[in-house]
């Protein structure tokens, strides 16, 4: 289950779309960066514990499920997802971390 600290994953990744879209930009829910981006941008430490925790971090936040219902009028309605749909690691033949990609829920 996501805990309060993957948070700051999901309010970095929304200032990332907010801040492309005041500057005019086309936004979408995939997101392409580096793990030190990431890692600075929230104010971690970037060693490689810190790569640990944070793919942690990724895996929590897709793996847990949100059920709630919506009322709409008379009619209600159950929605479920998850905070990410999916996650990739990209890294080079001798394991060097190039990036990462999330796709957000919609």
């Amino acid at each position: 289950m996501a805990t309060i600290w993957d948070a700051d994953v999901l309010i970095w990744a929304a200032s990332q779309i907010v801040e492309a879209e005041n500057g005019g930009l086309r936004t979408c829910r995939f997101l392409r960066f580096t793990p030190y981006q990431l890692l600075t941008a929230v104010g971690r430490a970037t060693g490689a514990r810190d790569y640990r925790l944070l793919k942690a971090a990724f895996a929590r936040l897709q793996s847990t499920v949100i059920r709630t219902t919506i009322r709409n009028g008379e009619h209600w309605r159950r929605h479920q997802f998850s905070w990410i749909n999916e996650w990739e690691e990209r890294m080079t033949r001798d394991g060097r971390v190039e990036g990462m990609e999330c796709v957000l829920s919609g």
